[in-house]
């Protein structure tokens, strides 16, 4: 018996999950450069046989993976201005924290991405492999601009604590 991914989608499990993640972006973490980069790398690795395979769909599907894309990217640049980065006094580690804000955005977000995937694909407006490669592009976007937006905070933080010392 095979179980299909959107019954985990719609599971009370994954909700329990995507609320602990949602919950961890409230806490501090300290920033370090290794984990800015290696996170959207990997995802864009992962992403790219998606984006080729709709590539080789026509222009039309890989239109859409582009604004995709395009909207993660805003949406990142949104989310990222949102993250406090700030310098840990006690240690002198620049640490950042999320706000309740981007908690509820990225739940909106998230609910939006669900329910649209379930009604488009049920409605045959696009397919499953095409919604997946638009959610995955507007996730990259998202990811890689969130972490410009976070980098260029924490690079700004640091100079100024090499100035003061």
């Amino acid at each position: 018996m095979q179980v299909s991914g959107d019954v985990f989608l719609n599971s009370d499990a994954f909700l329990f999950v995507i609320f602990l993640i949602l919950l961890l972006q409230l806490r501090e973490r300290k920033v370090s450069m290794a984990r800015l980069i290696i996170m959207p790398i990997i995802m864009t690795i992962a992403s790219l046989p998606f984006f080729f395979a709709e590539a080789s769909m026509g222009w039309f599907p890989l239109l859409l993976v582009i604004i995709g894309l395009v909207v993660g990217l805003i949406l990142g640049v949104f989310l990222g201005s949102l993250m406090e980065v700030k310098l840990r006094e006690e240690d002198g580690k620049i640490v950042m924290k999320g706000s309740i804000l981007v908690v509820i955005i990225w739940g909106i977000v998230i609910t939006l991405k669900v329910l649209g995937k379930n009604y488009l694909n049920a409605n045959h407006v696009l397919s499953l492999d095409l919604l997946t490669s638009i959610f995955l592009a507007i996730t990259l976007g998202t990811m890689i601009s969130r972490r410009i937006i976070i980098y260029r905070q924490y690079h700004h933080k640091k100079k100024l604590h090499s100035q003061s010392t």
